[in-house]
Protein backbone atom coordinates (compact mmCIF):
# COMPACT_ATOMS: atom_id res chain seq x y z
CA UNK A 1 0.00 0.00 0.00
CA UNK A 2 1.55 3.44 -0.63
CA UNK A 3 2.53 5.70 2.21
CA UNK A 4 1.55 9.68 2.82
CA UNK A 5 4.57 10.19 4.93
CA UNK A 6 4.63 14.09 5.28
CA UNK A 7 2.79 16.89 5.19
CA UNK A 8 2.99 20.35 3.40
CA UNK A 9 1.01 23.62 4.25
CA UNK A 10 -0.42 24.03 1.07
CA UNK A 11 -2.85 21.92 -1.06
CA UNK A 12 -1.33 23.22 -4.77
CA UNK A 13 -1.44 20.99 -7.67
CA UNK A 14 -2.99 17.94 -5.58
CA UNK A 15 -4.20 15.24 -8.17
CA UNK A 16 -7.21 13.93 -5.28
CA UNK A 17 -7.85 14.72 -1.66
CA UNK A 18 -9.57 13.61 1.02
CA UNK A 19 -12.32 14.51 3.12
CA UNK A 20 -11.92 13.82 7.08
CA UNK A 21 -14.22 15.04 10.18
CA UNK A 22 -12.09 16.97 12.40
CA UNK A 23 -11.37 13.61 15.25
CA UNK A 24 -9.96 12.15 12.41
CA UNK A 25 -8.06 15.10 11.28
CA UNK A 26 -5.50 14.20 14.24
CA UNK A 27 -3.82 10.90 13.47
CA UNK A 28 -0.41 9.39 13.24
CA UNK A 29 -1.24 6.29 11.36
CA UNK A 30 -4.16 5.12 9.75
CA UNK A 31 -5.49 3.56 6.37
CA UNK A 32 -7.55 6.55 4.73
CA UNK A 33 -9.00 6.23 0.92
CA UNK A 34 -9.20 9.66 -1.27
CA UNK A 35 -12.49 10.71 -2.58
CA UNK A 36 -11.33 9.22 -5.95
CA UNK A 37 -11.35 5.99 -4.47
CA UNK A 38 -7.29 5.81 -4.11
CA UNK A 39 -6.43 3.70 -0.48
CA UNK A 40 -3.45 4.91 1.40
CA UNK A 41 -1.58 4.67 4.45
CA UNK A 42 -1.26 7.63 6.58
CA UNK A 43 2.31 7.07 8.48
CA UNK A 44 3.51 10.07 10.03
CA UNK A 45 6.46 10.34 12.91
CA UNK A 46 4.24 11.78 15.07
CA UNK A 47 0.07 12.49 15.42
CA UNK A 48 -0.57 15.50 13.91
CA UNK A 49 -3.66 17.65 13.44
CA UNK A 50 -4.34 17.89 9.76
CA UNK A 51 -5.82 21.42 8.69
CA UNK A 52 -8.14 21.96 5.71
CA UNK A 53 -6.19 23.22 3.01
CA UNK A 54 -2.63 21.00 3.83
CA UNK A 55 -1.25 18.39 1.87
CA UNK A 56 -0.12 14.76 2.12
CA UNK A 57 2.69 13.97 0.19
CA UNK A 58 2.42 10.33 -1.24
CA UNK A 59 5.84 8.30 -1.49
CA UNK A 60 5.95 8.45 -4.96
CA UNK A 61 5.37 12.32 -5.14
CA UNK A 62 2.04 12.83 -5.43
CA UNK A 63 0.20 14.96 -2.95
CA UNK A 64 -3.71 14.90 -1.60
CA UNK A 65 -5.34 17.63 -0.30
CA UNK A 66 -6.82 17.77 2.76
CA UNK A 67 -10.67 18.94 2.89
CA UNK A 68 -13.11 19.19 6.56
CA UNK A 69 -16.35 17.18 6.11
CA UNK A 70 -19.64 19.47 6.79
CA UNK A 71 -20.03 18.79 10.69
CA UNK A 72 -23.51 19.83 12.68
CA UNK A 73 -21.91 22.29 14.90
CA UNK A 74 -23.43 22.24 18.51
Amino acid sequence: MIRATEVLDSDAGCFDSVTLDHDDRFRRRVALITDGGLEFLLDLPRATELAAGQALQLTDGRLIGVRAADEDLM
